[in-house]
């Protein structure tokens, strides 16, 4: 089982900005405004209501806004959150093409890094849903387990083919960028290594549903994880690219085996959806959640 290194509520609440009394405060608003909230979930963990907090920096109404997000996300989506089961195929198909690896250890800045790679350079393997879809699985299983800060990626593009740029639609690249707001992450960096040429195509098209924050925080390096070192410590990395934690094939079965030890709470995880018609209260605007006018059941030939 793998371990993973965490920061404190403690720590987190400081770095947000604020301390333990205003932490308390802001927690008990939220359970106070979800309990009048018949549209969502009842069933929504005090974690997952910390987490939010956090990472919102303590801000209520943001954080508001992500929790309706969230659920209602997880009720319009079902090519990402139906199925909910680390044993379906598609996730099976995913782990013969695909490795994400959360580090165990921290950066000396207290950053999440994560690994991700094609294994497989058969790009009619990989659907970018399948991988959102297990993604968001570690990060529902982190929120509850971890105390998330902030994130940086490392994205090996050695095995990236022309095929697999193409693999990633326009139309599913808006709903991840609204699934990344919902669950409220804080991207560091993204370091694209190993990169080929094309790669530019890909970040062409996910530019154009990023926020220009985050757009000066991509960084597309041509050369491999040895060009990072001095960014992150190579002691934290998978002995694949030099470092002293276990091999990237390793530590993917270590998250597999988490995961797949979670399932029976992530299936329950799938049955906390919204239910629109007893809404009281928009904090989100359900006609452009899709950044057009109109309904979710208008988008559904996306």
């Amino acid at each position: 089982m793998i371990e993973i290194e965490t920061i404190t509520i403690k720590e987190a609440t400081e770095i947000a900005g604020g301390d333990e009394q205003l932490f308390q405060e802001m927690l008990d608003k939220i359970r106070h405004w979800l309990q009048q909230q018949p549209h969502l979930p009842q069933g929504i963990s005090d974690k997952r209501l910390q987490i939010t907090l956090l990472t919102s920096k303590l801000d209520l109404e943001k954080s508001k806004k992500r929790i309706d997000l969230l659920y209602t996300l997880r009720t319009l989506l079902p090519e990402v959150f139906a199925d909910y089961d680390p044993l379906c195929d598609s996730i099976a198909q995913l782990h013969k093409c695909m490795q994400w690896v959360p580090l165990p250890k921290l950066s000396p800045e207290k950053h999440r890094i994560h690994v991700v790679r094609w294994i497989n350079n058969d790009s009619s393997l990989f659907h970018l849903q399948d991988l959102l879809k297990y993604t968001f699985m570690m990060l529902d299983v982190r929120v509850d387990e971890d105390v998330i800060s902030s994130e940086c990626v490392i994205w090996d593009c050695a095995n990236a083919t022309f095929g697999h740029v193409l693999k990633f639609p326009p139309s599913l690249l808006k709903k991840c960028d609204l699934c990344l707001e919902a669950y409220g992450l804080r991207f560091k960096a993204i370091y694209f290594i190993n990169a080929p040429t094309y790669i530019d195509n890909l970040l062409a098209m996910i530019k154009m549903f990023m926020k220009p924050k985050l757009h000066e925080r991509i960084k597309i390096i041509k050369s491999g994880a040895d060009s990072l070192y001095n960014i992150v410590p190579k002691s934290i990395l998978p002995e694949d690219y030099g470092g002293e934690e276990p091999s990237m094939a390793t530590l993917t079965d270590m998250w597999r085996t988490k995961v797949k030890d979670r399932r029976a709470w992530l299936l329950e995880q799938e049955k906390l959806k919204i239910n629109e018609s007893l809404r009281t209260e928009c904090v989100i605007n359900m006609d452009n959640l899709f950044g057009v006018a109109g309904t979710f059941r208008k988008l559904e030939i996306d």
